[in-house]
C-alpha cells in the first residue's frame, strides 16, 4: 500500500518553507510514499515537478468552522492518509479538519512565535516535529504535549550543494551573506567589522531588501568609505544558489534571531567556513562539535575580526575548516538524512 501524504502551505511565493516543503515531498519513497500539496493562495506557483493531479486547494475565509469541515472534505475526497502542514501561521482549522476526517496530522515549528491558537494547534496534533533544540523547553514541556514532539533538523541537498570545481571564487577574499536585507538579519555589523579588515576582503549581500534598512545600510557603508569594498546583490533563485556561494570564501550570518538557518548549511556543504551569530538554539546545535566555523555572541565584534582574520592570514588553517565544514554537512545535515526522520516518523502515525 501506499499511503498518501498532504503537504501543506499557504502559498509558494511568501512562505520560508517552500524549498524545505518542496525537497521533503519530492524526495519521499515513492514505494511506499505519494505525495499531494495543498495551498491556500497562488495555486499557479506550486511547483511543476508536483502533478496536476496531486496539486489541491483549500480555503481560509477565516472561519474556522467553515474551513475545517472544507479541508475534512478535501481529505476524503481525495483519499488523504496523513497531513504534514509546513504552516508557519497559528491556524489550527488543517487540524481540526484532520480530526473531523479522522486522519492523522503533524507540523513542522519553525519560528518563535507562541499563543493559546498554537497550543490548540498542538493539542489537536497527533505528532509535532521541530528544527530548533530549544523549542523543546520553550514550547513543549506540557505533559500534555511533550510525547508528541520529534526533533528533526533541516537537511540540506548534498548533490547540489557541494564544492563545485569549474566554479572561479572572486579574486579578493570574499564574505557572502544570503538571506532577506533587514533589520533582524543585521547585514549592519558585517559592514562594520568590515571596516576593521584589511581592504582586500570583500562583502557581499544577496536578497531581497527592506528599503528603509537598505537606505540605513547603504549610508553607512559611505560613511565608513567601503563603496569598493560592499556589493548588493539582488535575490537569488534556488537553482543558481550553490554556483553563487561557490564563488565566495566565507559564508557570514550574524541574525538576531534564527531557527536553523538553511543558508548556513547550505554554506557548509558547499565547503565555505561559516561566521554566524549565537541567534539561537539552532545555530548552537549546529557548532556543538566546533566543526566548520564559529558561532559567536551577536555583539562580539573582536571575536569576529579575529576569526575571519585567522582564515584570511592561515591557508592551512582555512583548507582544513573548509573540509571540516563539507564533512559537517554531510554526516549531520544531510537532505536524506532528514527526509527519512520523516518518513518513519509518519510510519508511527499511520496504520500498518
Amino acid at each position: 500500500m501506499r499511503y498518501r501524504i498532504l503537504f501543506t502551505l499557504p502559498n509558494f511565493k511568501t512562505a520560508g518553507s517552500q524549498y524545505v516543503l518542496k525537497s521533503v515531498a519530492l524526495g519521499l519513497n515513492t514505494s511506499q510514499f505519494e505525495a499531494f500539496v495543498s495551498v491556500e493562495s497562488y495555486p499557479e506557483l506550486i511547483p511543476e515537478e508536483i502533478p496536476l493531479t496531486h496539486r489541491l486547494r483549500q480555503q481560509n475565509t477565516k472561519s474556522v468552522k467553515k474551513d475545517a469541515l472544507h479541508f475534512s472534505d478535501l481529505l476524503k475526497k481525495n483519499d488523504i492518509h496523513l497531513v504534514h502542514s509546513w504552516d508557519y501561521k497559528s491556524n489550527f482549522y488543517e487540524a481540526l479538519g484532520c480530526r473531523l476526517a479522522r486522519v492523522p496530522y503533524v507540523y513542522t515549528k519553525k519560528n518563535a512565535s507562541w499563543s493559546k491558537r498554537w497550543l490548540v494547534k498542538s493539542i489537536l496534533a497527533k505528532k509535532i516535529a521541530y528544527d530548533n533544540p530549544s523549542m523543546k523547553q520553550r514550547f513543549f514541556s506540557g505533559w500534555f504535549i511533550k510525547y508528541k514532539i520529534q526533533f528533526i533538523p533541516h537537511g540540506v541537498d548534498i548533490k547540489r550543494f557541494r564544492p563545485l570545481k569549474n566554479v572561479q571564487k572572486t579574486t579578493n577574499f570574499s564574505l557572502c551573506c544570503v538571506g532577506n536585507i533587514n533589520a533582524n538579519k543585521n547585514q549592519k555589523f558585517l559592514i562594520e567589522i568590515l571596516h576593521h579588515l584589511p581592504k582586500e576582503i570583500e562583502l557581499y549581500l544577496y536578497g531581497k531588501a527592506e528599503p528603509d534598512y537598505l537606505r540605513l545600510l547603504k549610508n553607512r557603508v559611505k560613511e565608513l568609505q567601503l563603496g569598493n569594498r560592499v556589493y548588493f546583490k539582488s535575490f537569488v533563485d534556488q537553482s543558481k544558489l550553490p554556483k553563487v556561494i561557490n564563488q565566495h570564501w566565507v559564508m557570514a550570518l550574524t541574525s538576531f534571531k534564527e531557527g536553523l538557518p538553511v543558508s548556513v548549511l547550505e554554506g557548509l556543504a558547499c565547503g565555505l567556513p561559516v561566521l554566524c551569530s549565537d541567534s539561537g538554539g539552532g545555530t548552537q546545535y549546529i557548532f556543538e562539535k566546533q566543526m566548520g566555523g564559529k558561532c559567536l555572541p551577536i555583539d562580539d565584534k573582536k571575536a569576529a575580526i579575529n576569526y575571519l582574520m585567522s582564515l584570511y592570514m592561515d591557508k592551512k588553517k582555512y583548507k582544513e575548516t573548509s573540509m571540516e565544514a563539507k564533512e559537517l554537512a554531510r554526516t549531520h545535515f544531510s537532505l536524506d538524512k532528514e527526509i527519512d526522520a520523516y518518513e518513519q516518523l509518519y510510519l508511527k502515525m499511520l496504520p500498518s
